[in-house]
This record gives structure tokens, sequence and C-alpha cells, in this order.
């Protein structure tokens, strides 16, 4: 009967500490990646034209290949200076995210990384 009562407290502590996390965690709120929407503000659609001529870099350099037409899937500008952008309509893929930093007044693509789900 010991053993059960010294098995049962260390998962009830642990069952109140999950439940204590997640009610005071708040509501869930935008992720680190930012709000992804369509580029709407001078800034993103700029972005936007950064990263589309990185793809289109990629696309000549057979990094990648363009089913058709590739087009923006959503862009995420952060406060930070970084940005992520997501294309669909290549391969590898489906979707091709690349990176972006501000250097100064300019965005400059760091990075592109092909996953399967969003």
């Amino acid at each position: 009967m010991r053993w059960l009562v010294l098995a049962l407290v260390p998962a009830f502590g642990f069952a109140g500490f999950v439940v204590v996390a997640a009610v005071t965690s708040g509501p869930a709120g935008e992720s680190d990646l930012g709000e992804r929407h369509l580029p709407e503000t001078a800034e993103e659609q700029l972005v936007a034209r950064v990263a589309t001529a990185h793809v289109r870099k990629l696309i000549r350099g057979r990094s990648v290949h363009a089913e058709g037409d590739f087009e923006l899937n959503s862009i995420a500008v952060r406060e930070d200076g970084t940005a992520s952008v997501w294309f669909t309509g290549l391969q590898p893929g489906p979707i091709l995210s690349v990176s972006l930093r501000r250097e100064g007044e300019r965005w400059r693509a760091i990075s592109h990384d092909s996953f399967a789900l969003i």
C-alpha cells in the first residue's frame, strides 16, 4: 500500500503543476513567426519583392524548380528586423520559406528552406 501512495503523490503533484501552468500562462498569443498574411504595407511589399527576387535567383541556379507559376503564400515582418516569406508552387516543397534580415535601410535574404507542413 505504501508503494501505491508513493507512486500517486508525484503523479498528482505533476498534474497539479500542469493545471497551474495552463491557467497562469494566459491566452495563446501571436507566435514568434509573427502574424502571417499577404503583403499590405509598403515595407511588406518591399520584403516580398526581395524574397521573390531571391526565389527567382534560386530557380535560375536550379536549386529549386518552379511548377508553372509560383506564388507568395504569406509574409510575416517582425519588429526585430527579421521577416519570413512563404511561397507555393516550388519543388522541393510544397512550401518554400525565405528568411530575411534588415541591414540598415535594405532587406537581405539570409536563408531559405523547404518543408511540407505549415
